[in-house]
């Protein structure tokens, strides 16, 4: 397994590694809207307030952790929340 920086021709396998995992464990429904989350992240986030990191194991990306920054008026500090996450439903263990 390659752990590897997101680059942009991953987004279409990435909303749809989102779309298989949550679809398997939470219903179509839910695999719907966090593809949605994962793909607009990708689309509309600047760079520099998104960290994506895909694992890649025989060509197919099998995981995904995004890192959105989330800023406070108030606050100079750094912070990023680790979501979403997505690993394929063949190789959870």
């Amino acid at each position: 397994m390659n752990l590897q920086s997101y680059q942009s021709t991953d987004a279409k396998p990435i909303v749809d590694l989102f779309h298989q995992t949550f679809s398997a464990s939470e219903g179509e429904q839910e695999g719907a809207l966090i593809a949605d989350l994962a793909k607009q992240l990708c689309q509309t986030t600047r760079p520099a307030d998104l960290q994506i990191y895909v694992a890649i194991e025989d060509l197919q990306i099998i995981g995904c952790i995004m890192l959105t920054r989330l800023t406070y008026p108030q606050s100079e500090k750094i912070v990023f929340m680790l979501a979403p996450v997505a690993v394929h439903p063949n190789v959870q263990r």
